[in-house]
């Protein structure tokens, strides 16, 4: 009954019946009806549904609902929907060639004072590897009570060198249980280990891995790094079952290093088939350099559509024209 009369109400442009049942569909994983329940009832003048149409659309991972996302992104902001630049700017970060775009908007809702954006603004520079910008809108997520930010946080000093900091943030994230705080403990202990002797980077990954399937990555490379290439090997398979990317080509390098070239070609192609750029760059200067240069321009094709620099697509020519 509840629900009838939302969906009703929300038909008749009411955003409030809109957004609490859209919320409902949402919770039960109705994600399409939601939208179509959203779409209607802005079509019928309700207010303040846009930003949650946009984020529902945004995390699709369909293109044409992505575009969408961004129309209604736009909408929310020109409604002053609070959280609107915030999520905006989140969902531009997400695509490589609007980075740009993206600082603009978390700058401008952090600016306004949105303490969410404090943390997405520190993220996203920490992604950048701009460091020394991160940091201050870490800590200023952290005052403003956000201690999911701990990791980030820790992550930044580490990465900046201040140990003693990173070790007590390192430290509050894990007595607050917070998400990813096994990893970024053993992360601190990969680089200020000695400082604990008492502790197991090692143990501290196999524990972010038996919580978090994105761990196995990081925990490869640090086997990698290593010299434990059967036990890396294995490690950047279950990245790949879990959906990493990057892991295709990190696994191929490994592979190229045990003498297992068609192996590392292999993985290279997938890597590319799943849209990562370096992949294909890499496969190109390995059929090249086994001889197959025949295959060589549809993989340069390839890694220009995927978002291969001009400058990199240009040495891959060069390369392929030297060949012939």
């Amino acid at each position: 009954m509840m629900r009838n009369r939302l969906r009703k109400a929300a038909l008749k442009g009411d955003g409030k019946a809109g957004l609490a049942l859209a919320g409902m569909l949402v919770d039960e994983h109705e994600e399409e009806e939601a939208v179509e329940l959203l779409r209607s009832c802005a079509a019928a003048g309700g207010e303040g549904v846009a930003l949650a149409l946009a984020d529902i659309l945004g995390v699709s991972g369909d293109e044409e609902y992505e575009k969408e996302a961004e129309s209604w992104y736009r909408t929310a902001v020109a409604e002053g929907i609070p959280g609107a630049l915030n999520d905006y700017g989140g969902f531009l970060s997400l695509f490589d060639d609007r980075s740009e775009d993206a600082e603009q908007l978390l700058l401008q809702a952090a600016r306004s004072g949105d303490t969410l954006a404090y943390g997405n603004l520190g993220r996203f520079y920490l992604e950048e590897e701009r460091y020394g910008e991160a940091l201050p809108w870490l800590r200023k997520s952290l005052a403003a009570g956000h201690t999911a930010i701990l990791p980030f946080l820790a992550q930044a000093e580490i990465e900046t060198g201040d140990g003693e900091a990173a070790w007590t943030h390192v430290q509050q994230a894990m007595e607050n249980d917070e998400e990813n705080a096994s990893l970024i403990c053993a992360q601190y202990l990969v680089t200020f280990g000695d400082r604990h002797p008492q502790l197991s980077a090692e143990e501290m990954f196999r524990r972010a891995v038996a919580a978090d399937g994105d761990a196995h990555f990081p925990f490869a490379n640090w086997l990698s790094a290593e010299g434990r290439a059967e036990e890396a090997e294995i490690e950047y398979r279950r990245a790949i079952e879990h959906g990493e990317v990057n892991a295709h080509l990190n696994l191929a390098n490994l592979l190229e290093d045990l003498h297992r070239p068609l192996e590392a070609q292999a993985e290279l192609r997938a890597g590319m088939a799943a849209g990562d750029a370096w992949a294909a760059v890499n496969l190109a200067h390995a059929l090249a350099e086994s001889g197959r240069r025949d295959e060589v321009p549809a993989v340069i094709r390839q890694a220009e559509e995927l978002g291969c620099s001009t400058e990199e697509a240009m040495e891959l020519w060069t390369m392929y024209h030297s060949l012939l």
